[in-house]
């Protein structure tokens, strides 16, 4: 089998691990959302990796009850 390694420096992409850290999700939470196909995401070897702009999308269309929430992630990113 030949695993073909993605080089990740072109593009905006940072961990799963990465991005539970500057988001506040948890690494579990941000997969169940790249199964449901609410988040894009790619794999590279063993490790998922997200775009952050995406991750940004992704909160704009949350539900209004996470304004807060969403108005705090984004001013840190």
């Amino acid at each position: 089998m030949i695993d073909t390694m993605i080089d990740t420096t072109n593009f905006n992409s940072i961990s799963l691990s990465e991005a539970s850290r500057l988001y506040g999700f948890s690494h579990g939470y941000l997969k169940i959302l790249i199964h449901r196909g609410k988040l894009p995401a790619f794999k590279n070897g063993r490790n998922w990796f997200v775009v952050k702009e995406d991750i940004n999308k992704y909160l704009e269309s949350c539900p209004k009850k996470d304004a807060a929430l969403k108005k705090d992630i984004i001013s840190k990113s």
